[in-house]
């Protein structure tokens, strides 16, 4: 599914997913990247039994959508900050 959103996502963003409740665990300020992931499990991380993470590209539209506004969000956020 192609969805058009104002910032760019990549294959090798993850989120946090509970796959029974269908919905990220985290907020939707929180995205990892492969590497981040790894880093997690080296350090001794464990996912719960409904837990897993899930490419934000595989997502529902909507839930994409809410991820593209955080990342708007805090990027205007930067730039006032700057």
């Amino acid at each position: 599914m192609k969805v058009n959103i104002p910032v760019e996502i990549y294959e090798t963003d993850y989120v946090l997913y509970n796959v029974v409740e269908e919905k990220p665990i985290e907020g939707f300020d929180t995205i990892y990247s492969t590497e981040s992931i790894v880093e997690l499990f080296n350090d001794g991380f464990h996912l719960e039994p409904n837990e897993k993470f899930v490419k934000i590209t595989e997502l529902p539209k909507d839930i994409i959508l809410k991820y593209a506004r955080s990342i708007i969000a805090s990027n205007q956020t930067k730039k006032c900050i700057s």
